[in-house]
């Protein structure tokens, strides 16, 4: 009855904090893990493996009990649930592991259907972890998005941005490079250099252009650059793919993460030939204008 079902509820908790307290070296594992098992408590068997540093195995145990804990109950509390266990890979120092136990809770918190900005909220909060994290999830992240069967976002670009800053901080090489994409950064989002005030200035589109657009629809940039719906699909986004996989370095994922974002029907970008030229002449490759790339 319910008496039966809360001492052993009790006794499960006694038990968790027996391994908890353990410090690694108080019980035997050969016979405390089996003891969990049989018990089926994953949660003691996590409070075990954390404290004696298996802290990849004691992830996963304790996700077992999360799942099981929190399917079809509150989603505030299952965010948090799991958002507790990407904090501890803070604790796991190799790059390589720590990517991996990422990427495993990546995937369970897309397949649970959970808000991704409630994660972004969990992992910043009180600011971002150290910069060997951030380098695990951005790795973590790129995991997920290449083992997914179509083009998808995870986290926000604002969120990557800072991560990516984060990984950095302690590089002076990576520093310095990112100080470089920033500028850039900043270029690609305000357009050409002529953009800057767009916002107290009027776009001017000509009858002859919307005569071109016919009964399509004009993508209007506020760098001034301006496009037909069908060049835009047809002409425009494909040029921008092949000019940036030309450049003299390959960049996959700035490539894959602009046509992305193009993709949308609302970009804050300046248009894609501005947004080639910014990063071109980092490579000090000569600007193309937008009649390049239409016809």
């Amino acid at each position: 009855g319910e008496e039966a079902e809360g001492e052993r509820s009790r006794l499960q908790a006694d038990l968790e904090r027996i391994m908890e307290s353990s410090g690694g070296g108080g019980l035997d594992r050969a016979w405390a893990l089996p003891a969990c098992a049989s018990w089926n408590n994953p949660g003691a068997a996590a409070a075990l493996l954390r404290s004696s540093g298996c802290h990849e195995s004691a992830i996963v145990c304790r996700l077992l009990e999360v799942s099981s804990r929190h399917r079809g109950a509150d989603e505030g509390a299952h965010c948090d649930a799991v958002c507790e266990l990407f904090s501890m890979c803070e604790a796991i120092d190799e790059k390589e592991k720590c990517a991996r136990c990422l990427h495993f809770l990546l995937v369970y918190w897309r397949r649970a259907g959970l808000p991704v900005g409630s994660l972004e909220r969990g992992i910043s909060e009180g600011g971002l972890p150290k910069s060997s994290f951030c380098s695990a999830l951005l790795e973590a992240e790129k995991r997920l998005a290449s083992s997914a069967s179509e083009k998808f976002e995870f986290f926000s670009g604002a969120f990557l941005w800072e991560v990516a800053q984060k990984s950095c901080a302690e590089c002076p090489e990576r520093s310095k490079s990112l100080a470089a994409w920033e500028h850039i950064r900043r270029q690609v989002v305000g357009g050409n250099a002529h953009s800057r005030n767009a916002s107290s200035r009027k776009i001017v589109v000509g009858a002859a252009d919307l005569r071109r657009a016919g009964r399509g629809r004009l993508v209007v940039f506020s760098c001034g650059h301006h496009y037909t719906e069908r060049e835009y699909q047809d002409w425009v986004l494909p040029s921008l793919e092949r000019a940036l996989g030309s450049l003299p370095r390959a960049l996959p994922l700035t490539t894959s993460l602009l046509i992305r974002v193009y993709g949308r029907g609302k970009v804050n970008l300046g248009c894609p030939v501005c947004a080639y030229n910014a990063i071109a002449a980092k490579f000090a490759k000569p600007a193309v204008a937008p009649t390049n790339w239409i016809g």
